[in-house]
């Protein structure tokens, strides 16, 4: 069981888990939580000011599967945090390294507001960072965030482009169907965002009669929507190979 949970996480993602199990260890038996404290400054100020992407990644993650509450506040306030976005973009990639293994960060739904706050900023880039990062969390844990989102033409274009980018990237079929429900809302730009995001699963245009009959063959178990995504995704790749 153990080899095959170590088979499918991130080599640098069991080299983080292991050692924040070496320091509560450490802790227990001989007290050196001194060392642990200590530890967690050296990543606070490693997160904050290192100037290499994937060392600030790694810290990240040390800090994602450390139970220690210290640990989860540093993490906070980062991504809480507008002043540094070299710091909150590592902490989102760190993040999303665990969508397949998200079981190992303890306490994750502390991660589900701060992510959909940044979703809801003014910064594309980091916006799209954080919806890749709520890839650890559920269509339905995310669903009542979104949704304010798509009901509320006021809002800045980068929040409700994000929004459709964060259903868009999801695997699942809920995804999908909730896509083709916003081609009928009362908004252009939501209307023309989901309508190119629904283009990256299956490349049959805009037309709203036919994503609605693909729909009704989703909702009758007629229709892998998944499935069509991936052969879309292997032709898309055939053909660039082509014309390399």
């Amino acid at each position: 069981m153990g080899i095959n949970l170590a088979g499918k996480m991130n080599f640098r993602n069991l080299r983080a888990i292991i050692l924040v199990l070496f320091w509560c260890v450490c802790c227990a038996n001989t007290g050196l939580c001194e060392d642990q404290n200590n530890q967690l400054k050296i990543n606070h100020w490693t997160l904050s000011n290192s100037t290499d992407e994937q060392i600030r990644v790694d810290t990240a993650k040390e800090l994602i599967v450390n139970p220690a509450p210290a640990a989860r506040q540093i993490l906070l306030e980062v991504l809480g945090s507008a002043d540094n976005a070299a710091a909150t973009s590592s902490v989102c990639k760190a993040i999303n390294s665990f969508r397949s293994t998200a079981d190992f960060i303890p306490n994750r739904q502390d991660f589900i507001l701060p992510l959909m706050n940044i979703l809801k900023g003014h910064n594309a880039d980091t916006g799209k960072l954080a919806a890749q990062a709520a890839l650890i969390f559920s269509f339905k844990e995310i669903k009542n965030y979104l949704d304010p989102i798509f009901q509320n033409p006021q809002l800045p274009d980068t929040t409700r482009k994000n929004a459709v980018y964060a259903l868009q990237i999801r695997p699942d079929k809920e995804s999908v169907l909730q896509l083709i429900d916003l081609l009928e809302v009362n908004d252009p730009l939501i209307c023309t965002t989901a309508a190119e995001a629904l283009n990256e699963w299956m490349p049959i245009g805009t037309d709203k009669k036919e994503w609605r009959r693909i729909k009704a063959e989703i909702e009758k178990g007629k229709f892998d929507i998944v499935r069509e995504r991936v052969l879309t995704s292997q032709d898309r790749i055939r053909t660039l190979n082509e014309n390399v």
